[in-house]
């Protein structure tokens, strides 16, 4: 597993774990502005799927997946913005 790494006063952070479901994830949603409509159903459909298998390997809902998601592809684009 991989982590996005922030280095603040020669310290490392990591600001959370991220496999490799979830990039595709977090991929997918930082270009869900660029879609279209029916781009983005097909998009949501796919997350929901990808949801589900990441769910078998926990025990968290699929909602709270999605929002981890959605975070996620934010605070990332977000600071690639700064």
């Amino acid at each position: 597993m991989n982590g996005i790494i922030r280095y603040t006063n020669n310290k490392a952070k990591t600001l959370f774990n991220i496999d490799e479901i979830d990039k595709q994830a977090i991929a997918i949603l930082a270009n869900a502005p660029l879609m279209t409509e029916k781009e983005m159903r097909i998009a949501t459909n796919r997350l929901k799927i990808m949801a589900k298998k990441k769910k078998i390997r926990g025990r968290r809902n699929i909602g709270d997946i999605l929002d981890d998601w959605a975070y996620k592809a934010y605070t990332t684009t977000m600071e690639s913005i700064q």
